[in-house]
């Protein structure tokens, strides 16, 4: 029962491996399994020539390479009749096809109409003829016939179309092609006349060994890198004769598979796309292809770490900031793999230092993450550098009639009921009071012993400002630029607080009327790092020589590593005017969603504070 899973045998043919040895499924094993070639080659085919927009024509001849590896596959698993059928007629319409091919290679086609329509007879005269002889020779004759057309025709191919390097590569693939089928085929004769001694050697080594002498599988094998060997030289010809030539090359992808594919897209290969008039034109949507193309092999070099096609991409037109999964960009690949020559080489190239994916994650935070704190200071040094730089423009072309922060002060500002937020005309926080015991190691900072003169820039909701009361200050200077919130003060007697004076105005026009103090503190809203910078300028002249400087630490609170690269600037830059800085790390949660409610936007995200201490350097 299990010699005949399929039944009685019913094909005209029987090859020369033993029916059933190795499983009850598959009359024929090892001839079956092989066929599995031919299927690879057809979907590999088939995703190279959609890959690299080549012509679909060959997209048929390799779903017929698909459809011989089904059939034969059913043939020899069962020896029907019927499934014969499904290898054999196949076998000639795959030829067919190819025989067509490489006989309209051209851009105009040749033979006219009567070629493909003789193709279509002589498949339908066959199939019809051979149902009823039911002879292999036939079959074997038919298929005999086309399979001289295409030897014939690809010698006078060879002898005339090809020139130089072109003909060099192709005389290779047609070579190996033919060697590949000849040798098969003597093979499949072998084991056809041979079978009786092949049988005996079987028996006699094992089926370990005894397999390699299944010929016709090697048949198989053989069989289908020559049809594919043959359709891949078809389709670089093809390329040529349409002018594509300069376009395309053959790759491998191992020694023994070779494809055609698109060259990338250099400056030279530009005009030869656009300016031969003897091609169409070549539309958008294409060069937009190939610009995916770059930017998917750029993704995909930096994975592999390979530097030297990073730069080869990249000066073929390659987007470095070209977004793979998740919005990751090359940077951000390159930092995770904690790959310092490539971070280098990619920033040279003008890759944003700043660049976030879809997450919002910085490639500075993917190097953090991975353990990478070389690549993650050297992009940090970037960052500082970058923006150094154009703080330094914007500076030089500033107006400093226009300041930063005129529309902020010309909008009303509103206190929430329960006095613990302040807020814009837009709902955005100007400050909170999850704040509060970060106001309190402020005041702790800058009030280093009761009865001193103590400067605080922005009020707010005056959490510093109660805190410094509590140190019983000689004198309590508060510059306040907003209306409204100076509104809220006098409202509230701050006016009529011990020590306390308030200088309403903003702190660039009130510089005249300052002193020197022991403690400064300095937190606006409405105004950018320019502006603390320009605070900074002037600390030296209101700052006593053992006073203590701090500010509101905000730079960049919505992404550590941006936080990282402002605190740097910020120390950097009051190191230049003689202050030094040291930052005291606080941990904090203002994540709670009911902290935030009825605020548009969150401010800070981040679960450290670094609180800024600076002296001046005696």
């Amino acid at each position: 029962m299990e010699a005949m899973f399929w039944g009685p045998i019913t094909a005209t043919l029987d090859w020369c491996e033993e029916n059933y040895k190795v499983f009850p499924y598959f009359a024929e094993f090892v001839n079956t399994i092989t066929n599995l070639i031919f299927a690879f080659f057809a979907g590999f085919g088939v995703y190279t020539i959609l890959k690299h927009r080549l012509d679909k024509r060959f997209i048929l001849a390799h779903a017929a390479l698909a459809l011989v590896s089904v059939g034969s596959w059913c043939f020899h698993m069962t020896l029907l009749y019927e499934f014969q059928l499904l290898d054999e007629l196949p076998m000639i319409y795959t030829s067919s096809i190819l025989v067509y091919n490489l006989f309209e290679i051209d851009r105009e086609r040749k033979y006219g109409l009567w070629f493909p329509l003789f193709l279509i007879c002589y498949s339908a005269i066959y199939t019809v003829t051979y149902l009823y002889v039911r002879t292999p020779v036939f079959h074997q004759l038919a298929y005999g016939v086309l399979v001289a057309a295409l030897m014939l025709r690809t010698i006078f191919l060879m002898t005339n179309y090809p020139k130089g390097e072109s003909k060099r590569i192709m005389k290779s693939l047609i070579y190996k092609s033919l060697s590949m089928f000849v040798f098969g085929f003597l093979l499949w004769n072998v084991d056809n006349m041979a079978c009786f001694h092949l049988r005996n050697t079987r028996k006699t080594v094992g089926p370990y060994i005894g397999f390699l002498t299944e010929l016709h599988g090697w048949w198989h094998i053989l069989a289908a890198f020559s049809s594919y060997y043959l359709i891949v030289f078809n389709q670089y010809l093809r390329a040529i004769c349409m002018g594509e030539g300069k376009e395309c090359e053959i790759r491998w992808l191992t020694s023994m598979v070779p494809y055609v594919a698109r060259k990338l897209l250099t400056s030279t290969t530009i005009p030869s796309m656009v300016d031969n008039t003897e091609r169409e034109a070549i539309a958008s949507d294409e060069i937009l292809s190939i610009q995916q193309d770059l930017n998917s092999l750029l993704l995909q070099a930096t994975k592999d770490a390979n530097k030297e096609l990073i730069k080869q991409l990249l000066n073929q037109g390659a987007d470095f900031s070209a977004r793979g999964e998740e919005g990751a960009t090359s940077l951000h690949l390159a930092c995770a793999a904690g790959n310092s020559e490539i971070v280098s080489l990619l920033l040279q190239y003008g890759h944003p230092w700043n660049a976030i994916d879809d997450n919002r994650k910085t490639a500075g935070e993917y190097a953090k993450e991975c353990g990478h704190e070389e690549v993650y200071e050297q992009l940090l040094a970037e960052g500082c550098r970058a923006e150094l730089i154009l703080g330094a423009l914007s500076r030089k072309d500033r107006n400093k009639d226009d300041p930063s922060n005129l529309e902020f002060l010309t909008k009303p500002l509103k206190y929430s009921d329960n006095g613990d937020k302040l807020l814009d005309s837009e709902n955005n926080g100007v400050m909170m009071a999850w704040e509060k015991p970060l106001m309190e190691r402020h005041a702790q900072v800058i009030c280093t012993d009761k009865g001193l003169d103590i400067l605080n820039v922005g009020f707010g909701l005056g959490l510093i400002d109660s805190y410094i009361q509590s140190y019983k200050p000689n004198s309590h200077t508060i510059i306040e630029a907003h209306p409204d919130v100076y509104a809220h003060m006098l409202a509230n007697e701050w006016d009529k607080k011990p020590g306390v004076k308030i200088i309403f105005g903003r702190w660039q026009d009130v510089l005249d009327q300052l002193e020197l103090y022991d403690g400064i503190f300095f937190d606006t809203f409405g105004e950018f790092y320019d502006d603390i910078h320009d605070f900074h300028e002037e600390l030296l002249n209101i700052l006593k020589p053992e006073g203590v400087y701090s500010f509101f630490n905000g730079l960049g609170a919505t992404n550590p590593f941006f936080h990282d690269v402002y605190c740097r600037i910020a120390e950097m830059h009051l190191a230049s005017i003689g202050l030094s800085t040291e930052y005291v790390e606080i941990r904090i949660d203002p994540s709670e969603d009911k902290v935030w409610e009825g605020v548009k936007a969150r401010y800070w995200t981040l679960d450290t504070y670094r609180l800024p201490i600076c002296r001046v350097m005696l």
